[in-house]
């Protein structure tokens, strides 16, 4: 069992976590230039994107450190998902919370912690966007206010890259539907068609003319279908 504290709406935050389907994707470099910027501008060794998993912290971007994922017990960002304001420990060892901390007492010997909550339109923390020190400091106000910008990046980053993936489905689906539609009339008029082409039906004229009428239905469905497709990007415009 976890021995750290559980958010109110655990379940529900897990199950948008979960909708967001970011977890143990590779990485990417927008959320990688993210983390530098942070690390920079905080002017720390160490910083990431963090995900807090059931179980896990998961690391979607992390510079300054080679590892993909820590246990959620101890994961600073499991405190810092508890609140909508970002969270600062200027000393490590001087808080109950952390002074027995294996990433304290050992590598990466964590001293100082920010980190800003990544919060969707539903108020659910899904991580945060943090910075870490070796050494204990203070952060000024413009340092975390820029924190709290880049977090807002990110949140944004994970929206557009989930509305990505929508629009790549909602086109293969849409491809397979205009495929079906115009490939069903298209290819009655080929394969009939073809059989008058042949001549078997020369001397059967009213086979030929149930042929040719549905070479003419056909053909009208297929422009109909065109025309329709032709039509919604200006209806959508419009």
């Amino acid at each position: 069992m976890l021995s750290v504290p559980l958010p109110s709406n655990e379940n529900d935050r897990l199950a948008e976590l979960i909708w967001f389907q970011i977890l143990d994707t590779p990485p990417e470099a927008g959320f990688d230039r993210i983390s530098r910027a942070a690390a920079r501008i905080m002017e720390t060794p160490i910083a990431s994107v963090s995900l807090v998993d059931r179980d896990r912290q998961w690391f979607k971007s992390i510079c300054g450190l080679s590892i993909s994922e820590t246990t959620r017990d101890m994961a600073f960002c499991s405190y810092t998902i508890l609140q909508r304001t970002p969270m600062v420990v200027a000393d490590a060892l001087e808080d109950s919370r952390f002074m027995d901390n294996p990433l304290v007492t050992g590598e990466p010997h964590i001293r100082a912690y920010a980190g800003v909550p990544l919060i969707t339109e539903d108020g659910l923390a899904l991580g945060s966007l943090c910075v870490i020190d070796t050494r204990p400091r203070q952060f000024t106000d413009d340092q975390m206010a820029s924190l709290s910008d880049l977090a807002e990046t990110v949140m944004d980053l994970m929206r557009y890259r989930l509305l990505r993936a929508d629009v790549r489905r909602a086109t293969s689906m849409f491809s397979a539907q205009v495929s079906h539609e115009i490939r069903t009339p298209l290819n009655a008029v080929i394969g009939f068609s073809e059989v008058l082409r042949s001549g078997i039906y020369d001397g059967d004229p009213q086979r030929a003319q149930e042929y040719l009428d549905i070479i003419a239905r056909s053909g009208r469905d297929l422009a109909e279908t065109l025309g329709r497709l032709l039509d919604e990007p200006q209806a959508c415009e419009g």
